[in-house]
């Protein structure tokens, strides 16, 4: 028997979550801070406050791109990749 709702997996049955993979989570993130970025850009309030820290509206967006950055980062290091290489004999 399969729980549902709030309850799932409470009183031992077993329950079917699909977890999100890395690069599901990587792209999440990205495409929430894009939001976020779009957000800021359009209303530009004098400060912003993440995690304790306060930034001035500018270095907020900077803040955002580092993330984006990255995201951009991990993705690409995901990716399959080749090396250009040419065999030389003399």
């Amino acid at each position: 028997m399969t729980a549902r709702g709030g309850a799932a997996g409470l009183y031992g049955e077993e329950e079917s979550i699909r977890t999100m993979s890395n690069l599901d989570q990587i792209n999440t993130i990205k495409a929430n801070t894009l939001a976020q970025m779009a957000e800021v850009s359009l209303e530009k309030k004098p400060s912003y406050t993440e995690d304790g820290q306060t930034f001035h509206w500018t270095e907020y967006l900077a803040h955002l791109q580092r993330r984006v950055d990255w995201c951009n980062e991990q993705l690409a290091a995901e990716e399959p990749f080749e090396f250009p290489t040419q065999g030389y004999t003399p």
